[in-house]
């Protein structure tokens, strides 16, 4: 019984980390795209309306598309504007690692789902 507990309350104490830690996430992300959006449209009006005049919320698939690919892409250094660099890159580092980190948890569950 002591070991069912220990393991339950190992469980939750990870559940409690990830929870934290996609909390923290989600804000610095949110404060990072506003900015970034922000930047890209006061300095690069040209770019910024070419992306289909990206906002926050967006409500516009088709421009949030163009910008996750603009973003993740890498193509704000062609701009050759080191604060959108910095945020961007920023943010490109954030996704991979919260999408490296989402595949982990997933092939952790299914495994432990799989081993019992």
């Amino acid at each position: 019984m002591t070991s069912i507990v220990a393991v339950a309350t190992l469980h939750l104490m990870i559940a409690a980390a990830l929870l934290v830690a996609l909390a923290v996430y989600l804000y610095w992300h949110f404060v990072w795209v506003k900015s970034f959006t922000q930047l890209l449209q006061a300095n690069h009006p040209t770019q910024w309306e070419q992306l289909g005049k990206p906002s926050i919320p967006s409500t516009s698939l088709r421009s949030s598309a163009a910008y996750v690919k603009f973003l993740m892409a890498g193509h704000y250094r062609c701009l050759h504007d080191g604060a959108l660099t910095e945020i961007g890159d920023r943010l490109r580092l954030t996704n991979w690692v919260a999408l490296a980190t989402g595949g982990l948890v997933l092939v952790v569950e299914l495994l432990e789902s799989i081993s019992h």
